[in-house]
Order: structure tokens, then C-alpha cells, then sequence
């Protein structure tokens, strides 16, 4: 009787332990959580801000302030909004420039400008500053080179000339309009 009663509970014990083992094979294999992702690196979003960027002397290149400043995770771009900017050129002459947005790119030497630009400074000996108004340029800081495609007003010594397409050499000096150029200048 005892042997029975031995057989009867190892049939048993068998028996459940083929159901358990036939139930795990027709769930599939165990669904292991998938490893956790590294967060992205953060971000930032400035208002109010005031930005400098220096040369390796230390001294100011260019010096932005805008109503924000604002960085995606992983992003190499810096976007701004409501834009003022001021640089010098070679000779130490400023230039400010404004506009409605900007973006600051490639290791923070070129800064792209758009919305209503308007770009002042000195182009030769004692005139008043010249005047770019335009959509959108281009400012190569480390160059010192201003550049667009878009239409440009250019006010000098009280003189209007129109075109499309500039470009500005700062270091020496040299201002071209590129395309469709006309205007009027009068004594």
C-alpha cells in the first residue's frame, strides 16, 4: 500500500510537471525588458541671454544678445530669437547687426541671421557707417566675411544702392553687391 500510494504521488508530480513544462513552450520564450536607452544629453533654453564668444586670447569675437537662446540634445546648433549682435573687424571698427532670429553654427564661427536683418559699420575712412538691410546673411566671424543670396538695400553717405546677392570682406575693407544692381546717387 505504501508503494502505491509512493507511485501514485510521483505519477502525479510527473504529470504536472509535463503540463508546466508543454504551458511554457507554447508561451514563447520569456519576454526579457529591453535594456534601457541612455537619456539623451540635456538641452538648454536661455532668456534674457547674453552670449560671448572669446579668441584664444581671450578677448570678445562677437557678443550676441537675444530674448532667448535655446540648444536641442545633440545638437550642434544654438538657435536664437529677437537677435543683436556686435563684432570688430580687423582694424577694431564695430558692427552690430539685428535680426528676428539667428542660429550659431559650426563651432560657433558662423552665425546665420534672418527676419528683418539689418547689419551697420564702418566700410572706409571717415564716412558714416554703411547700412545692410536685407532677409537673411551670413556672418563668418573667424573670416570676418558677411554674405547673402537675398535681396539687399545698401545705404552709404546718405546714397541707396539695390541688389542681389553681397559680399562683404571686412578685413580689407571690400564690399560687392553680386546681382541686379541699380540705384541713384545724387550730389
Amino acid at each position: 500500500m505504501i508503494v502505491r500510494a509512493l507511485l501514485a504521488t510521483l505519477l502525479v508530480a510527473a504529470a504536472l510537471a509535463a503540463w508546466w513544462l508543454l504551458r511554457q513552450q507554447q508561451a514563447g520564450p520569456v519576454a526579457r525588458p529591453a535594456p534601457a536607452r541612455a537619456a539623451p544629453p540635456p538641452g538648454y533654453v536661455a532668456r534674457q541671454a547674453h552670449l560671448i564668444e572669446t579668441g584664444p586670447d581671450g578677448a570678445a569675437i562677437y557678443v550676441v544678445d537675444a530674448s532667448t537662446i535655446s540648444q536641442a540634445p545633440g545638437s550642434p546648433v544654438v538657435e536664437l530669437t529677437d537677435v543683436r549682435m556686435s563684432f570688430h573687424d580687423q582694424s577694431g571698427r564695430d558692427w552690430n547687426a539685428r535680426a528676428d532670429q539667428g542660429r550659431i553654427l559650426n563651432d560657433a564661427t558662423q552665425v546665420s541671421l534672418s527676419g528683418s536683418v539689418v547689419v551697420s559699420g564702418p566700410l572706409a575712412g571717415p564716412q558714416p557707417p554703411a547700412r545692410i538691410d536685407t532677409d537673411h546673411l551670413e556672418v563668418n566671424t573667424r573670416a570676418q566675411l558677411i554674405t547673402t543670396d537675398a535681396a539687399v538695400a545698401l545705404t552709404w553717405s546718405g546714397q541707396e544702392l539695390h541688389g542681389r546677392g553681397l559680399l562683404a570682406r571686412l578685413k580689407s575693407q571690400f564690399l560687392r553687391l553680386e546681382s541686379d544692381v541699380h540705384g541713384r546717387f545724387t550730389p
